[in-house]
């Protein structure tokens, strides 16, 4: 089975400083297993937060299964394309961006980082990518 109530994780809503507070306890928690299922449904939110939860799921030695069951947008893109095996449902979707310049941080600098975590995918600006187009792109590995 690929996830049950003991391995999953559900990020769901914005993506903050409270929420990956949240994350990294539940990922400390599972460290012994040997996947963990991180199910998202989130409009994003602050990309340092997204980060810090990236990072935390790059620590885990086992797999990690990202799977979108509506939306994983901006920040949550971020995260759900830095998953080991990455799945969205047929009728969900990303919404990728670059980062605006009223950033509090040189945007430049986050857009090179952003390009890192989508491993050089060629992304278009502002748009709204289904699962078939997010498969096109290598935003996800499989659709189910």
């Amino acid at each position: 089975m690929l996830h049950n109530k003991n391995n999953t994780i559900l990020l769901y809503g914005d993506v903050n400083e409270k929420m990956a507070h949240y994350f990294a306890r539940e990922m400390i928690s599972m460290s012994n297993y040997k996947n963990i299922v991180i199910r998202i449904n989130s409009f994003g939110g602050d990309l340092l937060c997204a980060l810090a939860i990236i990072n935390v799921m790059k620590q885990h030695r086992g797999e990690i299964v990202t799977l979108i069951d509506g939306a994983a947008a901006s920040a949550a893109s971020l995260i759900a394309a830095s998953g080991t095996c990455r799945l969205m449902f047929r009728n969900s979707f990303h919404f990728a961006h670059k980062v605006v310049n009223d950033c509090p941080v040189n945007a430049s600098m986050f857009n090179a980082v952003i390009n890192r975590v989508y491993k050089g995918v060629d992304l278009p600006e502002d748009k709204w990518l289904g699962a078939s187009e997010s498969f096109e792109y290598g935003l996800c590995d499989k659709i189910i």
